[in-house]
């Protein structure tokens, strides 16, 4: 089984080179059966120079593939048409794999046939975080649902998840009004199970052992990311939402809830819990953000796709 690993990058060439570094290892090399494409989305540092080194020393392993045009979901999707595996597998330029990551892919879909699989994404924030980085924000980088495999019924974490490239060519990839560098807000990978589902592929599974530790730079740690990550989040939730969401109901809830939010921030900081004032700030913003794409849909702005032709999954 043939697995095709898929990296969107841009402009982050020494982040990027410790990631690949964790595929290209001496006991992957020797086994063979997969790629690794870099999907360089127009980057104007030392991306294009790095590739042509590890192309050079790895050739059967390494490829790029440029994408000018601004979008992480562009990029991605200009890796798949160039894929040869039969599995796509994602990952972020920022992430290390453990040494039976391939291995791992593989179990997913020989051992259980899956149609999608999404593994633990584990995170490593670069020093100490701030103290008002609790829980509830790191849990914004992480996918962890236990040590058992299971279904998966949420979202795709896109740091560390692999789908049968035939469905997704199937599809039309990801969507490229999502996703960093879309104009938009993020969701490209959460997006992608909706319609595997809604066309019948429904073999979805969380695999805990399938592991990609995410590192937190400290640039990240900021109030300002953290409250324009919540912002988008809710706005994705408006987005896949809309047709269900009772507008005005809703909307008033919001408010109401955010208001009031603004005393429970304030009683927190005073008490010293700065981590709890901001995961009150984050649903807060979660709820605004859903209830403004709530009205941008309406108004004829994105939305998710509602009605899907039911296809019949390829016999495998």
């Amino acid at each position: 089984m043939f697995v095709s690993v898929v990296v969107a990058t841009r402009n982050r060439a020494d982040i990027l080179r410790k990631t690949l570094e964790t595929l290209l290892i001496p006991a992957n090399l020797s086994e063979g059966g997969w790629e690794v494409i870099v999907a360089n989305n127009g980057s104007t540092d030392s991306t294009l120079e790095l590739c042509k080194e590890l192309g050079h020393l790895y050739p059967q392993q390494v490829r790029h593939v440029l994408e000018p045009v601004p979008g992480k979901s562009r990029a991605l999707n200009a890796g798949v048409a160039e894929a040869k595996g039969e599995i796509a597998a994602f990952i972020d330029d920022d992430v290390s794999l453990r040494r039976d990551y391939l291995a791992q892919v593989r179990v997913g879909f020989r051992t259980y046939n899956a149609d999608g699989v999404q593994g633990r994404v584990v995170p490593k924030c670069d020093g100490s975080p701030p103290r008002w980085f609790g829980s509830y924000c790191l849990e914004t980088f992480t996918m962890d649902h236990g040590d058992k495999v299971h279904g998966h019924s949420a979202g795709f974490n896109g740091s560390n998840m692999a789908v049968r490239r035939e469905i997704l060519k199937e599809l039309g990839g990801f969507r490229v009004e999502l996703g960093p560098g879309s104009g938009n807000f993020l969701g490209e990978d959460a997006e992608l199970p909706l319609r595997m589902r809604m066309a019948g592929y429904d073999k979805l599974l969380y695999m805990p052992d399938l592991v990609a530790e995410h590192r937190i730079p400290v640039v990240r740690l900021t109030k300002r990311n953290m409250r324009r990550r919540f912002l988008e989040m809710g706005r994705y939730y408006g987005y896949k939402t809309a047709d269900s969401t009772p507008m005005l109901r809703f909307t008033a809830y919001a408010a109401k809830q955010s208001i009031r939010s603004v005393s429970t921030i304030l009683r927190r900081y005073a008490g010293g819990r700065p981590d709890l004032a901001m995961q009150a700030e984050g649903e807060a913003l979660i709820r605004i953000g859903t209830a403004l794409q709530t009205w941008s849909a309406a108004m004829g702005g994105l939305r998710a796709e509602t009605s899907w032709k039911r296809i019949t999954p390829t016999s495998r």
